[in-house]
């Protein structure tokens, strides 16, 4: 997959937002979308590493690890929580939770042997066959930010919005799966390879950098349904050459919500 005139329409889009931005130090960037995951990464690495979640299980401190698995989420906005029972993190408060198989899976999902695809599809396979909750965002959410060199957060419309843009017209729909997964994290793996000459550092940059093209990409299309804002918000298909950048505006803050996808 050629990305190279992408990333032109991308870095675009972009400097709508910040039009001074030359880098991933650009400073009001960094103070809207970084720092603030950047610390959930770091407040994760402490109460969701590996030999931690280990231990709560060998112990069967299964309430203190419901816990910090719900103190991680509401560390930032990156997660619909306003109505429990219906949002990102409805399973955590699910109605007679087997803790102790929801625990196991969950540190099964975040450190298994297997490769990522395989232990977010088993994931999803299991939270389906109990009737639990399961949606994108929370998964790939844990993912994201006990692996912020490596694993990407997934929510369905901003991810649409990406494949699309890349050439890729697949619908992130219905539970997680490993196949869509595997989609996703390709281009945002081609993406951080193009963006290496920017600074790029880790996923956290790129999912940031994904999420204000897909919002100024969005405002350019209108509030059209999401198949909509989809269908037409894509590239041309041949590279408009010999792009100039232009500083129009003062960029406004920006702080990622949780209610749009």
């Amino acid at each position: 997959m050629s990305t190279t005139w992408k990333l032109e329409s991308l870095l675009q889009l972009v400097r709508r937002r910040y039009p001074e931005w030359q880098d991933f130090t650009h400073p009001s960037f960094v103070q809207d979308e970084i720092t603030y995951k950047q610390n959930s990464a770091a407040k994760a690495a402490v109460l969701l590493n590996q030999a931690e979640l280990d231990r709560l299980i060998a112990v069967g401190d299964h309430d203190e690890m419901m816990q910090r698995l719900d103190r991680v989420a509401r560390d930032n906005n990156l997660l619909w929580r306003n109505v429990p029972s219906a949002g990102d993190t409805a399973v955590l408060s699910y109605p007679n939770l087997d803790k102790p198989t929801f625990c196991t899976q969950m540190r099964n999902l975040l450190y298994g042997d297997r490769t990522t695809p395989e232990r977010l599809q088993t994931f999803s396979d299991y939270l389906q066959n109990h009737n639990l909750p399961n949606k994108w965002p929370f998964p790939t959410y844990f993912l994201f930010i006990c692996h912020p060199e490596t694993e990407m957060f997934v929510k369905p419309r901003t991810a649409e919005w990406l494949l699309k843009f890349m050439g890729l017209p697949l619908r992130v729909s219905g539970p997680p799966n490993g196949e869509t997964y595997t989609a996703v994290h390709h281009v945002a793996s081609l993406l951080h390879e193009e963006l290496r000459p920017f600074g790029v550092r880790d996923m956290v940059d790129v999912q940031s950098f994904i999420w204000v093209c897909a919002y100024e990409g969005k405002k350019r299309t209108g509030r059209l349904d999401a198949k909509g804002q989809v269908d037409l918000d894509i590239p041309p298909s041949v590279p408009q050459m010999n792009t100039h950048y232009e500083i129009t505006a003062v960029p406004t803050l920006i702080h990622e919500p949780a209610t749009w996808e």
